[in-house]
């Protein structure tokens, strides 16, 4: 690899995980594109406690819908993870969402895990209750989430409640502002660009009709959540777990430096630390593993490309490192 663009490694001056990707903003999720957010954010350090709080839906209540979407906020590192019954949920920076969630009819015992880079996974678990009554109104997201900006396609269904005969009306508040974005008589295409990142409530509001005058309109809401993540906080996060691992080897901190590791490939690297620590060269081995300079990445697993510098003066060798979410939602380096 040439220097032209792995000249950026000189950056200085900026946060501690950024300075691990070189020129952060040369990692997307499309390719090598320019940037489309800002290229940094600043993280919370890695010893912050990882606090959860569930918002919603209510621990013990009913529902008549057969997928519930959870969701809620969280303190603690950026490299923390929330899931309930093995799926993950989207986090950005202070809040979570999930994917709905199949329900059975009767009550539903759900687990939920959440962990970071270091710390036990701690599960507990909460119970709600399909009814099995039909729902007038189910408004969903094509996806939970996606990075900004991105265009979200909805869905929208509706079974007609008791004595009423059609659908008049429909609106939708894509972004939670309050202000109706679609506002329609009819069928129209439901999908919405959004710019930012940021949770948003999407609400669609469906008024039925029993084309009787003299009786009052039946009007139905439902909401759904929508997390448009930072592109900057995941690669940050990305960078900062290497770069942890890194830190984690200079000090000779072996077994905590495994903790960046998917399970898999532990078992790979471990004996080469411990090799390496008893020549007394594991110090050296980790200041020559080089910086991010480039890379891909999606909302579950990542391909970033690291640059050594050579002997020859404006030259490069280099070697990919591949990042996944595992099941409790943590990214952990998955091959190099």
């Amino acid at each position: 690899m040439k220097a032209s663009a792995l000249s950026l490694l000189a950056v200085v001056g900026i946060a501690f995980a950024q300075d691990q990707c070189g020129f952060p903003t040369s990692v997307h999720k499309s390719g090598f594109e320019s940037g489309e957010q800002v290229s940094s954010v600043t993280l919370p350090p890695d010893n912050t406690p990882l606090v959860v709080t569930i918002n919603g839906p209510a621990d013990g209540s009913t529902v008549n819908i057969n997928a519930v979407q959870y969701y809620g906020t969280y303190t603690g590192p950026s490299n923390s993870g929330v899931s309930v019954n093995g799926v993950r949920a989207l986090t950005n920076a202070n809040a979570f969402v999930l994917p709905r969630v199949l329900l059975k009819p009767g009550a539903n015992t759900l687990t939920f895990q959440q962990a970071s880079t270091d710390s036990a996974p701690i599960v507990s678990t909460r119970t709600i209750t399909y009814t099995a009554a039909p729902s007038n109104v189910l408004f969903t997201a094509n996806s939970p989430g996606d990075y900004a900006p991105t265009t979200m396609p909805f869905s929208l269904s509706t079974v007609l409640p008791a004595n009423q005969t059609s659908v008049t009306r429909v609106q939708v508040d894509y972004n939670g502002d309050g202000n109706f974005e679609v506002d329609s008589a009819g069928p129209v295409a439901l999908l919405y660009a959004y710019e930012n990142p940021g949770l948003y409530v999407a609400t669609a509001r469906v008024t039925f009709d029993d084309g009787v005058i003299a009786t009052p309109m039946v009007v139905i809401e439902d909401s759904t959540r929508v997390m448009i993540q930072s592109m900057a906080f995941t690669r940050q996060t990305l960078c900062g777990l290497y770069a942890s691992m890194k830190t984690r080897l200079s000090q000779n901190q072996i077994p905590s430096a495994l903790n960046t590791l998917a399970p898999a490939l532990q078992p790979r690297f471990s004996p080469v630390w411990a090799a390496l620590n008893q020549a007394n060269q594991l110090t050296l081995a980790a200041s020559r593993l080089g910086q991010i300079v480039d890379g891909q990445l999606s909302r579950n697993s990542a391909e970033l490309r690291v640059a050594i510098p050579t002997a020859v003066p404006g030259t490069f060798k280099g070697f990919t490192v591949l990042f996944r979410r595992d099941i409790s939602g943590v990214w952990r380096i998955e091959g190099m």
